[in-house]
C-alpha cells in the first residue's frame, strides 16, 4: 500500500502491471493455487488505460492524501459518523487472506442491526469470489436479494 503512494510505485506499476499485479496475487491470497489462463483472464483489465490511475488513486484516498468524489462528499459524512446497518448482510472472509487476516473477535458486528453473518473460510484469501466463487455465490443467494444466473463459467448475480 505504501509503495502505491509513492511516484516510484505509480511507476513500477505502470511499468510493470502483470509482474507486480502476479506477485501481489500470491501475497494477499498464499494458498489459491490459480492456474495462468486464470490470471491472464484477469490481466487484460490490468492493460486498461486508467487502471493504474484507478489503483493509486484509490491508494492515496485510503491515507487521506487525495480527495475523493466531491459528489459523494455527503454520503461520505455520513459513513464516517458509522450508521448502524439495518440491511441483511454476510461479511465473507478467506482466512488465508494475506493482507487483512481475519481476527477471532468480530469487531464489525456492533455495527449491524439486521441479519447478519460472519463466515471464515479456510483455504481462501483475499479474493473471495475468485478463489471461492459457489461459496460467495451462495452467501448472495442467501440474502434472498437476488438471483443467480449461470452461462458457462460466467455467474451473474441481479
Amino acid at each position: 500500500m505504501y509503495y502505491f503512494n509513492t511516484r516510484r510505485g505509480e511507476a513500477g506499476l505502470n511499468k510493470n502491471r502483470k509482474e507486480l499485479c502476479h506477485h501481489i496475487w500470491g501475497l494477499w491470497s498464499p494458498t489459491w493455487n490459480f492456474d495462468q489462463p486464470t490470471f491472464e483472464e484477469t490481466a487484460r483489465s490490468f492493460e486498461n488505460s486508467d487502471f493504474v490511475d484507478i489503483v493509486v488513486h484509490s491508494y492515496r484516498h485510503r491515507f487521506g492524501d487525495v480527495g475523493g468524489d466531491p459528489r459523494l462528499d455527503e454520503t461520505e459524512a455520513k459513513l464516517a459518523e458509522q450508521p448502524d446497518i439495518s440491511v441483511p448482510t454476510v461479511i465473507m472472509l478467506g482466512a488465508d487472506d494475506g493482507v487483512d487476516p481475519p481476527s477471532v473477535e468480530d469487531f464489525d458486528r456492533p455495527h449491524f442491526i439486521g441479519d447478519y453473518r460472519r463466515v471464515i473460510t479456510r483455504g481462501t484469501g483475499h479474493n473471495y469470489p475468485q478463489e471461492a466463487p459457489r461459496a460467495f455465490a451462495d452467501a448472495v443467494l442467501s440474502l434472498g436479494i437476488a438471483k443467480l444466473f449461470v452461462v458457462s463459467d460466467l455467474a451473474i448475480l441481479v
